[in-house]
């Protein structure tokens, strides 16, 4: 019985794993019927020359080099290493604090940062949400708001166009007066990749689409250093470009009328004024080369001046009538156990003989 159930066993498996192989087979191709070749005469302008004939079909464009990371987890992580490595920045894997310095743009946390400098510019390479991102810090905050981008925004006022993008900000004319030649030299470096660009606070950021690369990162690294150097023309935080009322200000003291030329008259000759002659005096210092007496000195005894000398051995009486001291008459002795002589009869001070 048991080897009966051993054989059943054994050839449910041999079928199981018949069934697994034919499942994963797999399927055959067939060959594309072949369309029936039609026969037709050529006129004498539509016969091919030797060389058409030997030239074979036209070489196919070669299609442009992607990462290699691509397709792999964390493939953009890898990515932005590597960049950062070769140009010599740093980085790091996230920053909590990064993305509460502006409020356009994604919430979160910045992760993948790429810390750098371009063209002495600090720039920053970051992800917030799945979103790449690009920064370039200013050396002045601003409360005016610039932004380009394909699409309007109703909230701010159109201010231009730079091919398709869309130049608006919170305030006309100081937008305006920021768009020299350095602003339109970095719309024309922004790769397609970029979505929009806009000037916040301190900042110049950048928003990415995907798929985005090492090429794309360079050239907005570029890009947003020109116009952060076009955005130091805005108003700083502060009001402190506001111009001085003048016209508010007392009027300061008018200057003379200039008189006409003609009448400048120039002196024919000036003053001979004779310099006064200054007899030199020589003064002689005295030196420690010669020995030189300078006036008379009176001889004296030694010791003999009127001020008493000092430590000749006598020890001055103390007085007690000066300082702070207390006088007290001891004469009497104690009195501390007169209550006890009092009560025993006798004095316990007394000695007995």
């Amino acid at each position: 019985m048991l080897f009966f159930l051993a054989a059943v066993l054994g050839l449910a498996g041999v079928a199981l794993w018949l069934f697994d192989v034919q499942r994963n087979r797999p399927p055959r191709q067939t060959l594309p019927e072949q369309e029936p070749i039609v026969k037709a005469e050529l006129g004498p302008e539509e016969v091919e020359s030797p060389e058409e004939f030997s030239a074979g079909p036209p070489a196919a464009e070669p299609k442009p080099k992607r990462s290699s990371f691509q397709g792999f987890p964390a493939g953009l992580r890898r990515e932005k290493r590597q960049w950062a490595q070769s140009q010599g920045f740093d980085f790091e894997k996230s920053d909590d604090l990064l993305a509460q310095e502006w409020e356009r743009g994604p919430e979160g946390t910045a992760k993948n940062i790429v810390s750098g400098s371009a063209r002495g510019t600090e720039i920053r390479l970051f992800e917030i949400n799945g979103i790449t991102m690009m920064a370039a810090r200013r050396n002045a905050a601003s409360e005016v708001l610039f932004l380009a981008q394909r699409e309007a925004d109703p909230d701010l006022i159109r201010v231009g166009q730079a091919d398709d993008l869309v130049l608006m900000g919170s305030d006309q004319g100081a937008v305006q007066r920021m768009l020299d030649e350095r602003a339109y030299r970095c719309f024309s470096l922004l790769p397609d990749a970029v979505e929009s660009v806009w000037c916040e606070a301190d900042w110049v950021l950048t928003q990415l689409s995907k798929p985005n690369h090492q090429q794309d990162w360079n050239q907005t690294a570029q890009a947003i250093t020109w116009l952060a150097d076009a955005a130091m023309v805005l108003p700083r935080r502060g009001n402190t470009d506001l111009p001085v009322p003048l016209e508010q200000m007392d009027p300061t003291r008018p200057l003379p009328p200039t008189p006409p030329a003609q009448e400048l008259e120039q002196d024919a000759t000036a003053a001979n004024v004779p310099e006064p002659e200054i007899e030199a005096t020589v003064v002689e210092l005295p030196s420690r080369a010669a020995k030189i007496s300078m006036g008379e000195v009176e001889q004296r005894p030694l010791g003999g001046d009127e001020i008493d000398p000092i430590g000749t051995g006598e020890k001055p009486q103390p007085s007690d009538f000066q300082g702070t001291r207390v006088l007290r008459d001891l004469s009497a002795g104690s009195s501390i156990f007169d209550d006890v002589a009092r009560d025993l009869g006798t004095d316990p001070l007394e000695k007995d003989e």
